[in-house]
């Protein structure tokens, strides 16, 4: 019981005191009666019942002895989803709840006495959030990321706690765990400009991507746009969902030949966009046909055969065109065509003027 009486809070200490004495009087004066050392053998217990019964008719007038917002309070502190940290006015750590507890595991070695700043400093390497925990700003908030064994994502605000008087005496900040929702966002927001079944930029993300790269630098940027032979061919006679094996099939192709800083997106069904920035005329064009070669070359397994695909190529350079996207995609789906109407599985690239064959070069067998 003193262990449990060393916890109770202060706000209903006065409540506890005024019970633990209605209890023990009692007990304490019938033990006294049963051991014969009264005066005259009177047992005293009528009278103290008495005393104790005005006692608590006395606490429950001016202590509010059965006030419940107390235990209230400290039921919904204990039990709140967010981490809750209460501090002094010198942003000393004077109490926390359960779910701080287990969002900062470091409370349990360095809690309760230790100020804020020094709790988290050695956990957090954020001197913009070292500086807003010492920050005296009410109602103020920040986000942070927390790297753990995982990012988590919280989001944190700070409000001061006044006195009667409107004096401040301390802080309260309040942690919310919002690495769900922030997840989820993050998804929602990948998904607005990534293609779902290849993991490529969609045709409207491609589009603005390559339009602010052409805005800040245009010299010497190549579009291709290539579409898979026969695609349709291929899902009448396997079915569409080895349809969208070759689609996947061909961007994982695609991707061993581009860099970092190209942009590939897929374009509309069957058709790709490729936007390469810093290369020449050539070497755009030399990039088109290794990758053609690759899908001549390469298959991708079915459950019952080997699959082949071919592709159509068609090439624009700002060398060529101006430096307008527009009129660099409508160059390329020209030399596309071009490329389609030619027999398929070809390149042709746009000179400004006409379209011309790339010429297929001695390229070395992909791999398998």
């Amino acid at each position: 019981m003193l262990l449990w009486f060393l916890r109770v809070k202060k706000e209903y200490l006065k409540q506890v005191l005024i019970l633990l004495v209605g209890i023990l009087l009692p007990i304490t004066t019938s033990f006294i009666y049963l051991l014969g050392v009264t005066p005259f053998h009177i047992d005293p217990v009528p009278v103290v019942m008495f005393l104790t019964n005005a006692l608590y008719l006395w606490a429950i007038m001016s202590f509010h002895l059965f006030k419940l917002s107390p235990i209230a309070m400290e039921r919904v502190f204990e039990h709140m989803s967010e981490g809750v940290l209460l501090l002094d006015r010198y942003r000393t750590l004077i109490d926390y709840n359960p779910a701080a507890a287990l969002i900062i595991p470091v409370l349990a070695k360095k809690g309760i006495g230790y100020k804020i700043d020094d709790i988290f400093s050695g956990i957090i390497k954020e001197p913009a959030f070292i500086q807003w925990l010492r920050s005296p700003k009410d109602h103020s908030q920040y986000d942070l990321m927390w790297e753990k064994e995982q990012p988590f994502y919280y989001h944190l605000t700070a409000s001061s706690l006044f006195n009667r008087r409107g004096e401040v005496e301390g802080r309260q900040i309040v942690i919310s765990d919002v690495t769900e929702q922030r997840l989820l966002q993050e998804e929602l927001e990948r998904r607005a400009y990534i293609d779902g079944l290849t993991n490529i930029f969609n045709r409207s993300s491609f589009i603005e991507r390559t339009q602010m790269l052409l805005e800040e630098d245009a010299q010497d940027t190549a579009i291709l746009l290539f579409d898979i032979d026969f695609f349709k061919q291929i899902n009448d006679t396997h079915g569409h969902h080895i349809g969208d094996e070759a689609l996947r099939h061909v961007v994982s192709i695609c991707q061993q030949h581009l860099k970092m800083a190209d942009l590939f997106g897929r374009y509309g069904g069957e058709e790709f966009a490729i936007c390469l920035p810093h290369h020449s005329f050539e070497e755009a064009c030399h990039i088109a046909e290794q990758m053609r070669h690759s899908f001549e070359v390469s298959f991708f397994q079915t459950d019952e055969k080997k699959v082949r695909v071919t592709a159509s190529f068609g090439v624009a350079h700002t060398a060529n065109d101006p430096s307008i996207l527009e009129t660099l995609l409508f160059e390329a789906d020209q030399a596309l065509y071009m490329s389609k109407r030619q027999g398929r599985n070809r390149i042709y690239a746009s000179t400004g003027s006409d379209y011309m064959l790339y010429q297929k070069q001695d390229l070395p067998p992909a791999s398998h």
